[in-house]
This record gives C-alpha cells, structure tokens and sequence, in this order.
C-alpha cells in the first residue's frame, strides 16, 4: 500500500492514465499482484476539489481473491484512510463427517477380504437383498484394509509426503527443544527445522499452483477460478437474528442455522409467476399490446419487455416537448384504467442534440407522467448501452474500459511471464469474461464512436493480450493481437454489424427493424478522414501506389455509423449485389413419425475417409443392399468452388418400376457452402419426386453424402433456413400420401456409379446463372467473416515477422511459450536491440560477437552460435524456417547459447 501519485485505469476512474501509472501497471501484471482498489477515490484536492487515486494497494494473488478494500471517513487530510481486510479464517476443527484415506490404503489385503466375501453371497437371491449384501461386504473390507478418518478438514491439495516429513520433523525438534534438559543446540535445531518447514511448504504450493495453472483448460475449472478471484460475491452474514416474541415466554434462542432463519421470514404472497420466467414476457407483451395503439403523429415507440421508450425528431427541442407530452398523458391514462404502476424514479427523458447549445445536458425537457415532472438524465442507460446527448458512445466506452480492466486482474492472476496457464486456457478466459463486455452491442457503438474512443477499447484488448502472449509494451500492436490470434475490436465491430444488418434485410417487409437498416440517410457533415486520405492517395506517385488507410473506415465517404459500415463489408464480402433469402419465421413443420421417415448417417461395416475407395464403396453397397428394394432412388450431390462461391446441385433420379431416370442440374448461390449446395440438390430432387410419385404407395431412397445436410433435416430445433423449411414441407407431403421415405449417407468419391454422376451434374450446375440465387443468412455471415478474417491477415502480414504458427508452440510450458512468442514478434529482452531500446543496455551489441543484435541475428547471423544453429536447421536457415520447425527446438537453441535459462526442473 503506498502513495505512487500516478494513475491508471485500473485503480483510477478520475483522472487520465499517466505515464508512470501504466508503467505500474505493467509490472503488476509481470508480478502477478493484483490492485484491489475499487476505483473509488483516496484523495481530494483542497484547491479544486477535484478527485484522484493516487493511492494503491497491491497483493498476491491468494490474499487478494478474498481481500476487501475501502475508504474511511475523511481525518483532515486530503488523502482519505483506506481500510483492507484480510479474510483469514482458519481451518475448522470440528469433527464432521469422516472419509477413508485412499493414499494410505492396502489394496492387496482389501481385494483379497473382498473376493472372499463376495464368494459367499447367493446370487439368486432378491435384488434389494443382494444389494445389501455387496454394498456390507465392500465397506465392512474397506473399514478393515483402508484407514478411516475422523472427518476433520483436510489438509491443502498441495501437501505431499515433502510436507509430511518436514511438519513431523519440526514437530519433534520443538518437543526437544521444550525439554527441561534442552540445550542451545537444540533450540538451533529447531529453528533451523522451522525454517525448513516452512520453506518446503512454501515450494510445495508455489509448485502445486504452477502445476494446477499450467494443466488449466478450458472448462468448468477455469471459471470456477475466475469465480473466485472475481469475487463479487454477497458475504454470509455471520451474526444470529434474533427471534421475536410471539407468545407469553420469551424465545429460547437466537436463530442460528439457515433454516431457523429462513422460517422467521415467512409470509403469504400472491400468486405470480416467478422471477427470470420465460413466460413473463409474453404474458406483459400480450397486456401491453394496446398501450399506444394510435401513436400520436412524429412519435415512435420502443417495446422491449417491461422497458418502454418513445421518441420524436423535430427541428427544436420545444417542438419535441409539444409532440412527446400527448403520448405520455396517453399512457398515464392507460396506466391508470389498467392498473399499471409505473417506477417514477426509473422514468427519465434525455435531449439528443448536436446543437452545442443544447447537449451535454445543458437544456432540459418540460415533460410530465401522471402529474409528475419527468427527471432529466444527462447519460440514460437504455438495454444496457449509455448514450449521451452527441450519440457519440464516448460515456459507455469509458465505463466499459473500467470494467475489462477491472476483469483483466483476474486475467492477470492467471499467468505471468514465467508461470501460469498455457495461451489457448487464457485466451478462452479472455474471449469468454473480458471481450464478451465488449461484444454487446458492438455492432452500434463502435460503428458510431470516434477513432479516440475505440482506440481506448483497443488499448486495454493489446493489455490482455500481453497478458496472454507474455509480450511486452513496446510490441507493435498488430503483431500483438496476430500473436494472440485476436481480431481488432473495430474489424469485429465491422463484422458484428454486418451481420446483423444481413439479419435485418431477411426481415418481413413490414417489420420495423428491416425499416432502421434499410433507410437511407443522407450525411450531414463532411467525413474530413476520408478527404484527407483522397489528397494522400492523389498526392502519392502513380509508381508507389496508393497508401495504406490508417483505418478501413477512411475508405467511407462519409461519417461511419451501422449502416455504412455494414453495407461497405457486405460490398467487399460479394453480397451488396446478390438477393437475399428471406427467413423462416414460422415453426417448422413437424416430420412424420419414424414409421413414415427414416434416417440414417452411419454405414453397416463403419468405414473412415482415409480408408481406400474401393474399402468405402464395399461399405457402402453392404449397406444399401441390406436396404428393402426402393421404387424410387434419388442420388444427390452439391459442389462449391472452394467451399463457399459459385454452388451447385446435381440430382439423379431412378424410377425402377418404369424403367426410366430424370437428371436434374441447379445453381445454388454465387455465394455459397457445400452443404448448402447439397440441401438445394434434395430440394429439387424431392419436388420432382413429389409431383410425379407411383400410384401406389412404395419406398423413396435417397442417398446423399453430406452428413451435415442430413442432420440438417434431423435438427428437432426451430430453424429460421426458409431452405430446410421447404424441404421439411416436401418430405411432410410425400410421407403424407401414403410413401415411405429413407435418407442414407454414402462416402463421396468412393466410386459408386450413381454418386459419381450426381457430382457430375453437380459440376454442371455450378457453371448455370448464379447471381439470382438468393443467399441465406448463414452463408451471407461466413462471407462477412472471412472478409474480416483477411482484414486481420493483412494486418498480421504487414506487422507481424512470422504470423504463421509455430508447431508445438502452445504445448511448451509457460516459461518457454513466453520466449518464442516475443522472438516471433521481433521484440525480445533477450536481443540487444530490445534491451537498447529499454534502457537496460548501453547499446545493442551481441554479447557473443559485438555486432548489432536482434531476433534475426541471434537465430540466423551470429557466428558465435553457428554450430548450434547447424545441427539444428542446417549451415544457412531463413527466419521462416526456424519459426517453421517445432518449438521446443527454438528453446533448446537458447538454453544451448546460453541466452536462456535451463528449465529449473
């Protein structure tokens, strides 16, 4: 705890970080302490009354997870006092519920007890006999073989027989040195045996920590450790309530256990329904449905939930005031005819202007709701988001800075650049507790927000991702985030909005979202960004070619906003040209019972796709001959030129009662996935089949072989695929007259004669017109995401030395995955030049020859570590062929040079 007079957003939500404070705060993170201030200030200047925290109290991580930090009443100083509690209960010695001591157990006396037994029980006997009697036999076995104990607490998970020997070795030197007969050397002993004891336990949970930290994945383990040093919980109270008195004599006792103290609250409620129901919603919908059905003119209405807003767009705020008013005495009416209370404190109006006169909450609006004036909110918090009078998103993104980085001291406890969790365990911790902030609603505030703001948001994104790479600050930030394979917040913001508005376009025509992303708005003020690029590319040679943007919103001609910005990355995903599939919105139609319809994505004698064709194709005729013979066969097959664009489906159909087939050939999209291509070659084999099935009833086959498709149609949950509705429509129809129905996956390519020619007239039409085929959503998305994913790999190539990854990488230990990701970045401590550039160093001289150093000298130049090098990657290996080969031999290089320190194990 100390006066450092420095701030950071991580202690301070007062005043702008400072230098020195993000100096601080990086070498908090490098020391795995966490800050427990909770932004709150500690001091006040007596000059201005402003406010500031220049005052931070730091802890381990295992003292910090249950420490709770405050301010105290002012003492006449500027500075507050600042209370820290430290929880430290101690281990209970109750006796409770005993258990039996596996470690020290004697299997081979407790099999042989147990074999003998279980010999002697009657198995004919009842079961719930029979039951008893192999559940006595095999706890009376235990009793006697495995050492049972008393029920006290156990031990920590990181005491070990090390433990053991060094308590029990203390123990008894201070049994002699409390001897009446003790001696100085026994007093020597036994604070030498103290010291020891201490010491081992120490290493032994350091080490249980490292081991634990570093075996972390994913899972329930890591956010239940996140739970922990989170720590936003309600504490228990630990104090007895006092109970009433109810009757002539007082109460015995004070209500102590959960129960007592549950029953001394109950009463009677009405029914209702309970809190968090699903059906509460709909039921408020259907009560609320008429709550303005005849909006007053220039008025518009928000419903979501029990969460109203209305609003109006006039030229003067008194103008508003005058269209707003007659809606709100309408609800005051409705309010009061259905016996609706309204939360007063919660009802609030806010002027959105960009008149300067009249934002930042310079001018109030006169409204009232049910004869009680509205309160004025300067920042209303609406569904989640803040917003302020500019719409500028500056006050959400400050208070959402505060909060990652309040979440990154978890991030932070997690790993530092020597122990700790492996990358892919934290970047799953990031994206799932610190990014996930970020995400919500992305799509509109940082579409909206200044280049300041979201480079505030993208400051504390490089800060975790240092957290997980064990890079350090001067790492340039591109190849930063390319090392710890996160996107840019604002080419996920692009992403997000994207897709969102492909959702919107797939909209009824008459629903009011569809409405916001398609309305057309003409800007209002020059975008200087974009100008200022245009005299930079025309300024620039014709011979070196335009220059980069600073960003891709420079490329927009006017100001970006959610609109822009998600039409532009439709353009560059090949989707501003092409239809759009509408979404099914309607339940889908239930399929038939197992009778009518089967399905089956298994073969008879199981197969692999590495498996020779004629291996597969034996499989596979096994299969279908196993089948009843069908009336009907239809065989499937869809393509796609590489998986997403210019798709096509291919059917063939074989009516054998007739004698005669139908091939059927069909575009599937410009864009466009294999899966998709296949489930629009089963639409159109099923509608061919439909209108012309035999007269009597017999069995349809169809054999496809794209699991996915199949599964598609077996999915029992709601789909919004108006594709997949279709289908299910079809097989609803054709199981409904009378005919039964079998899809059977068969392997691709494995040589079967009528699967080979589907993918023939696949083939043929994937060449047909594609650019009036409307794209789903699905495939519209996985467009826009690999838009964005090459907008990430531009960035990555320019910045980043080597982004392809190095194997074995992640499964180094935290050590050793540190010092590879920053050789990878160009920016070691290892190299001079790094150590130059930090003042660590007079110059940038290799210590082994004297010549300039850097990443690729140290593993490509420098002659000192030429046979090191040699027998590694050869007498004259390239950068990209160091990084190319497994990890652990970039590590064993350094420790042989001896710029890297040998595993301590």
């Amino acid at each position: 705890m100390g006066d450092v007079n420095a701030h950071s957003d991580s202690w301070d939500h007062h005043q702008r970080p400072s230098h020195l404070g993000l100096q601080i705060e990086e070498w908090t993170t490098d020391s795995g302490l966490l800050i427990l201030n909770d932004g709150s200030h500690t001091r006040v200047n007596p000059a201005t009354g402003g406010l500031s925290t220049p005052d931070i109290t730091l802890a381990t991580a295992d003292v910090g997870a249950t420490a709770e930090w405050s301010t105290q009443p002012n003492l006449g100083s500027d500075h507050l006092p600042i209370r820290t509690t430290l929880t430290a209960d101690l281990p209970p010695t109750r006796r409770g519920r005993g258990k039996f001591s596996f470690r020290k157990a004697d299997w081979t006396g407790f099999r042989e007890s147990l074999e003998k037994k279980m010999s002697e029980i009657n198995v004919d006997t009842p079961i719930n006999q029979l039951n008893q009697q192999i559940t006595k036999a095999i706890t009376s076995s235990a009793r006697k073989h495995i050492p049972f104990g008393n029920g006290r607490s156990a031990k920590g998970p990181f005491w070990s027989d090390k433990c053991e020997e060094a308590v029990k070795a203390r123990d008894a030197a201070l049994r002699t040195a409390t001897q009446p007969s003790r001696t100085r050397a026994d007093m020597e002993a036994y604070q030498q045996a103290r010291a020891e004891a201490d010491k081992v336990i120490t290493a032994e949970k350091r080490a249980h920590l490292d081991e634990t930290l570093k075996n972390l994945r994913p899972d329930a383990d890591l956010w239940r450790i996140i739970r922990n040093l989170d720590g936003r919980r309600t504490p228990k109270p630990k104090e007895s309530i006092q109970r009433e008195q109810r009757g002539p004599t007082p109460p015995s006792g004070p209500a102590v256990t959960d129960k007592q103290k549950a029953n001394l609250f109950i009463k009677e409620y009405a029914a209702g329904l309970a809190q968090g129901s699903v059906l509460a919603p709909l039921l408020w919908n259907i009560y609320a449905s008429d709550i303005l059905p005849r909006a007053p003119p220039g008025v518009h209405i928000s419903v979501y939930a029990d969460d109203v807003a209305l609003w109006a767009t006039e030229r003067k705020l008194s103008q508003c005031e005058a269209t707003l008013q007659p809606a709100l005495d309408e609800i005051s009416d409705w309010c009061t005819r259905w016996k609706v209370q309204l939360s007063a404190s919660k009802c609030s109006a806010t002027p959105f202007s960009l008149d300067p006169r009249e934002a930042g909450g310079k001018v109030h609006l006169k409204l009232s709701l049910q004869n009680r004036p509205v309160n004025h909110v300067t920042y209303p918090t609406f569904l989640g988001l803040k917003m302020d009078g500019g719409l500028t998103f500056s006050e959400h993104i400050k208070q959402l800075k505060k909060s990652m980085a309040r979440r990154r001291n978890c991030l932070a406890a997690l790993a530092g650049r020597s122990y700790g969790c492996s990358r892919r365990t934290l970047r799953a911790a990031y994206i799932g507790y610190i990014r996930s902030l970020a995400d919500y609603g992305a799509a509109v505030y940082m579409t909206h927000a200044a280049p300041a703001s979201r480079q505030a948001l993208e400051a504390e994104q490089n800060a975790c991702a240092r957290i997980i790479t064990g890079c350090i600050r001067p790492t340039r930030r591109d190849a930063l985030l390319a090392e710890a394979q996160l996107e840019p917040l604002t080419v996920r913001a692009k992403k997000l909005s994207s897709n969102e508005a492909q959702r919107l376009k797939r909209l009824p025509p008459d629903d009011p979202a569809k409405e916001v992303i398609d309305r057309e708005v003409p800007p209002r003020l020059k975008y200087r960004a974009h100008e200022a690029w245009i005299r930079e590319v025309q300024q620039a040679g014709t011979n070196s070619g335009p220059p980069l943007p600073c960003d891709e919103d420079v490329v927009l001609d006017a100001k970006p906003c959610v609109r822009r910005v998600a039409a532009w990355m439709a353009s560059e995903a090949g989707l501003a040209e092409l239809p759009a599939e509408p979404l099914a919105l309607t339940p889908p139609v239930l399929l038939p019972d197992s009778t009518s319809l089967t399905t089956s994505t298994s073969l008879t004698v199981p197969t692999s796709r590495t498996d020779p064709p004629e291996a597969r194709r034996a499989a596979a005729e096994t299969t279908l001959a196993s089948l009843p013979q069908p009336d009907v066969s239809i065989w499937t097959d869809g393509s796609a030129g590489g998986g997403t664009h210019d798709g096509g489906g291919g059917a063939l159909l074989i009516f054998h009662q007739e004698s005669r087939t139908v091939q059927l050939t069909v575009a599937a999209g410009k864009v466009c996935s294999s899966t998709r291509a296949e489930l629009v070659a089963i639409r159109e084999a099923l509608a061919e089949a439909a209108g012309d099935l035999p007269d009597r009833p017999g069995l349809l086959l169809l054999c496809c072989d794209s699991r996915a498709a199949i599964q598609s149609l077996q999915d029992t949950a709601d789909s919004q695929s108006a594709l997949v509705a279709e289908i299910r429509d079809l097989l609803d129809t054709i199981t409904r007259s009378g005919h039964r129905l079998h899809l059977q996956w068969v392997p691709g390519h494995a040589g079967l004669p009528e699967n080979e020619e589907a993918d023939r007239l696949a083939a043929i039409g994937s060449s047909r017109r594609q650019d009036q085929i409307p794209v789903d959503l699905w495939s519209a998305r996985a467009a826009v995401a690999r838009r964005a994913r090459a907008m990430c790999d531009a960035r990555a190539r320019r910045s980043h030395p080597h982004p392809d990854p190095t194997p074995g990488h992640d499964g180094l230990d935290r050590r050793a995955s540190v010092t590879v990701a920053q050789l990878r970045v160009g920016c070691s401590p290892l190299t001079g030049d790094t150590r130059h550039r930090l003042g660590l160093a007079e110059s940038d001289a290799c210590v082994d020859c004297g010549e300039p150093d850097s990443v690729p000298h140290l593993l490509m130049d420098c002659p000192a570590h030429q046979g090191p090098r040699t027998r590694r990657w050869g007498p004259l290996p390239t950068l990209g062929e160091i990084f190319s080969t497994e990890a652990d031999l970039i590590v064993d290089f350094l420790v042989e040079t001896g710029r890297a320190p040998r595993d301590p194990a």
